[in-house]
């Protein structure tokens, strides 16, 4: 495990020469044990962004809202997901309308989703828009499965959809107070600013990131958010490809992790991971925002716990980033985590 005062240290070389260097911060989290390791100070406060949607997803299970409108699990994942707008993204959207509508007096459509229209990340769905001569919508959005968890929710309740994504909204209370609870921290009373699709986005210290992850695989919960939790990080584990994209490193991660881990980014260099088997979440976050030094960070931890070995966490790092290539796809250069201090503790 981690234990140093100073962040982690992720260097960019081209060929010997030192490019960029980014820093890392890590805070790693056991429940009934607490925060058992960190690099740099766990107390920093981050906005978790997109890192966090698998806790954000919490009340559309617990309030009855999934289980009513027959959601599946595709579904359940699509609501926890930064998805890359592939068909298999956009089909279950416009499916989750289908179960949702019959059974509702307002009606779900793409125009009452808050978060705004963006190209979709996969570059081929990209391309096919445009060919096609289309634009993109609201279902492209990266956030849109987690805004129909929203929606849907509202709608069991039999809320006003209107503003849902606002802080004052009953929508946005219930994520903040299921936060709230499971990180150990007021929300109502700590910082937040606006996230990139709408909703409140809170300043929380790293260590609690961590420790909310956590009650995804917490068995000392009380039994109604234990089974809520259990569904999500299944949904997640049966359908990474909807958590992010087809051709994401995280899927792949996931895939090949084999029930061992789960990941979830967040924007700006922010990183959840869950090693169920293990007890042990942990947060990261990159000081300057840069979203490839967390995944390094990432790979060495999942090596230092066994998730993988060090060959096939290569195999993957190299294939998402982990070599620096040029235009020809030759081998410039490499990124590394300098600071491997990973000991292990409990036996792990």
């Amino acid at each position: 495990m981690i234990n140093q005062q100073m962040p982690l240290r992720v260097q960019v070389l081209r060929g010997k020469i030192v490019e960029s260097e980014h820093d890392v911060l890590a805070a790693f989290w056991k429940p009934q044990q607490g925060l058992v390791g960190h690099a740099g100070n766990p107390e920093s406060i981050v906005l978790p962004r997109s890192a966090i949607k698998m806790l954000q997803a919490l009340p559309l299970v617990e309030s009855g809202a999934y289980a009513h409108f027959q959601l599946t699990k595709a579904m359940l994942a699509l609501a926890c997901s930064s998805h890359h707008g592939e068909k298999i993204h956009l089909d279950l959207l416009n499916e989750w309308m289908a179960r949702v509508n019959p059974k509702s007096e307002l009606i779900l459509q793409e125009s009452n989703l808050a978060c705004g229209p963006h190209m979709p990340y996969n570059s081929q769905s990209a391309e096919e828009l445009i060919r096609q001569g289309q634009n993109a919508c609201r279902f492209h959005n990266n956030c849109s499965g987690k805004h129909f968890g929203f929606l849907t929710t509202s709608l069991f309740y039999g809320e006003t959809l209107k503003n849902y994504h606002l802080e004052a909204h009953p929508s946005q209370r219930r994520v903040r107070q299921a936060l709230s609870e499971v990180m150990g921290v007021d929300l109502a009373r700590a910082g937040w600013g606006v996230d990139g699709c709408g909703i409140p986005t809170y300043g929380i210290p790293l260590q609690n990131i961590a420790r909310g992850i956590g009650a995804l695989s917490d068995e000392t919960l009380p039994l109604p958010r234990r089974q809520a939790a259990t569904q999500i990080r299944e949904a997640c584990f049966e359908f990474p490809e909807v958590l992010s994209g087809t051709k994401d490193w995280a899927t792949q991660v996931i895939r090949k992790g084999d029930g061992k881990v789960l990941l979830k980014v967040g924007a700006e260099g922010v990183l959840c991971g869950l090693l169920p088997q293990l007890q042990i979440s942990f947060a990261l976050k990159t000081v300057d925002g840069n979203g490839r030094a967390v995944q390094a960070v990432a790979f060495e931890i999942l090596k230092s716990y066994g998730v993988f070995t060090e060959k096939t966490a290569k195999e993957i790092w190299d294939s998402f980033g982990g070599q620096i290539k040029n235009t020809l796809h030759e081998v410039v250069g490499e990124i590394s985590v300098l600071t491997k201090n990973y000991s292990q503790e409990d036996g792990h």
